[in-house]
């Protein structure tokens, strides 16, 4: 696996996202990868029906966190989509989609190898873990500094 750093651009990044409700994110997100040839057209409608079912909201220290994606059938070329938002967003929580957590980072994923998949959700968590690194690149005012925040965290590891 090529890992998270070479999915990650400053033009896949979205500052300030204002959305009502966590389709509306994935939305945003999802349109983004969409003009940049990521994903196909069918990608966004298939990252919502998927986060209805299995939902992606993850509870962190400080800063909650949702990681949405769907099949490898709707990538064309791998990437993942980074979205803070202007105002906390209620996710359905991973694994009990009876809570919600207040999110306030996306992390969007367009993975085209399924075996990926996994190992990009796991190299994200631990990412999540810290909870300082996390306020940090919500409070991020540009997308440099997103990128930068992560890469240099991703260097710690």
């Amino acid at each position: 696996m090529k890992g998270l750093s070479s999915y990650i651009s400053e033009d896949l990044v979205l500052i300030h996202i204002d959305a009502e409700d966590e389709f509306l994110c994935i939305e945003q997100l999802g349109n983004l990868l969409y003009k940049k040839g990521f994903v196909k057209e069918t990608y966004t409608q298939a990252v919502i029906d998927r986060e209805k079912v299995y939902p992606t909201g993850l509870s962190t220290s400080g800063v909650g966190v949702a990681i949405p994606h769907t099949d490898a059938v709707h990538v064309n070329k791998p990437a993942v989509a980074i979205g803070t938002l202007k105002k906390p967003v209620l996710f359905h929580l991973m694994g009990d989609d009876e809570q919600t957590v207040e999110v306030q980072l996306l992390f969007q994923l367009a993975i085209n190898e399924p075996s990926e998949q996994l190992e990009m959700l796991q190299s994200l968590v631990g990412l999540f873990a810290d909870g300082e690194f996390l306020k940090c690149l919500q409070q991020a005012e540009d997308e440099s500094t997103v990128i930068a925040l992560i890469q240099a965290e991703l260097a710690k590891a």
